[in-house]
């Protein structure tokens, strides 16, 4: 009973050190796609555009597209929304990135609650066509 008392002690005493996450500071650029970004970010979206057979979206096709990157940083997984317009039909798609227990991107259809066009207007009505840039998030 002692040794299991001097062990949770000692663990206790140990859990005591552990030290917060690291504080993102800077801003570095990722060479590839000359996108200014945190330091962490270094991985640019150009090869996950290509597993899903996705054009840069510069040389998009549709009317109007939007997408919503999300990385996982402790995986380094990624999550790609994307809202479309494109001959006067709306659609969204989400890519899912998992990589256990293998790698793999699985494809669904999103559909808006109260439709595309609210949700654009939603996205207009929060400024989506003024984000700041990482030199203005970053000061």
């Amino acid at each position: 009973m002692k040794k299991v008392k001097l062990l949770l002690l000692l663990l206790f005493l140990h859990l005591g050190r552990v030290y917060a996450q690291v504080e993102i500071r800077g801003v570095t650029t990722i060479k590839t796609d000359e996108i200014k970004s945190d330091p962490f970010n270094t991985s640019p979206n150009k090869d996950f555009e290509k597993r899903i057979s996705l054009n840069p979206i510069d040389e998009s096709t549709n009317d109007l597209e939007i997408r919503f990157y999300k990385l996982e940083g402790l995986s380094n997984t990624r999550e790609l929304k994307t809202v479309i317009l494109k001959n006067g039909l709306w659609a969204g798609t989400l890519y899912d990135e998992s990589k256990y227990p293998k790698v793999r991107i699985k494809k669904y259809k999103l559909e808006a609650d109260k439709g595309f066009p609210a949700l654009f207007q939603m996205l207009l009505d929060n400024n989506i066509l003024e984000l700041p840039s990482q030199e203005e998030l970053a000061s």
